[in-house]
């Protein structure tokens, strides 16, 4: 199946697109950018370039640019954007841009956490961003367990508070699956009424449930198994997020 790419994340003042037909969108929050395509290829540092095949469809309210294009951004705040509402809101954005043009299967990668490279090692970033999201996924007593497996968690934290609300705001009216492709137990992460936090071998054994499902987020996804099965989770219906893929198979 061909996803459709949605690329937020923190962006320099001024980001090249090169397709046969770009939509893009230069207002996602405090900057960003929406590529509708079937590839793309992003890397979140000082400079990113997104290159994007597009799909021949129109999208209201989007610019269509023809050809080479620059694509200005607006530089957001950089570490704070992981602690006040920017990335947040440019993740809602990016969502909600992805279902107003059509589509039912997209991608989001961002930094889930400020110093991404350095996870392993532990900064003082990453540990005040543990500070801030243990309390909001209910673990405040569990703080160490999040600060250990804090990739996981994040991820966790963005499905459930950023895209899973974006999703609501773009029309999923029912139930919402988080599919964790990690081996990381999070039984004891604190959980909105109408969200499912499952893997993605229990998800494959819940088919009809998963059929039903409005929305389902697959979370890090990364060997070509985890793509073809969590994108074969949902239903007609059904809006799939892939999130954070720390790696691929596949991507040039």
């Amino acid at each position: 199946e061909r996803f459709g790419f949605v690329s937020a994340g923190v962006l320099p003042a001024c980001t090249r697109a090169r397709g046969r037909r770009i939509l893009a969108d230069s207002q996602l929050g405090s900057g960003g950018e929406l590529c509708v395509g079937r590839r793309r290829r992003a890397r979140f540092s000082s400079r990113v370039v997104i290159r994007c095949e597009a799909d021949d469809v129109g999208v209201d309210g989007f610019e269509e640019i023809e050809g080479n294009a620059e694509v200005a951004a607006q530089f957001p705040k950089l570490y704070e954007s992981w602690f006040d509402d920017d990335l947040m809101d440019l993740v809602s954005r990016a969502v909600q841009s992805g279902m107003s043009a059509g589509l039912k299967s997209m991608e989001i990668n961002i930094p889930c956490v400020p110093n991404l490279d350095e996870v392993d090692f532990g900064t003082a970033l990453n540990q005040k961003f543990a500070q801030l999201i243990a309390p909001k996924l209910g673990m405040t007593d569990e703080y160490k367990k999040v600060r250990r497996y804090l990739v996981p968690h994040a991820n966790v934290y963005w499905s459930l508070h950023a895209v899973a609300p974006a999703l609501r705001a773009g029309g999923c009216k029912g139930r919402i699956a988080v599919v964790c492709a990690d081996g990381v137990d999070k039984a004891t992460i604190s959980l909105p009424p109408d969200v499912d936090l499952l893997s993605l071998r229990t998800a494959m054994s819940l088919e009809e449930d998963m059929k039903n499902m409005d929305g389902i987020i697959v979370v890090d996804p990364r060997s070509t198994s985890h793509w073809k099965r969590g994108g074969a989770l949902g239903g007609k219906s059904t809006t799939t997020v892939m999130l954070n893929s720390a790696f691929s198979e596949t991507y040039d």
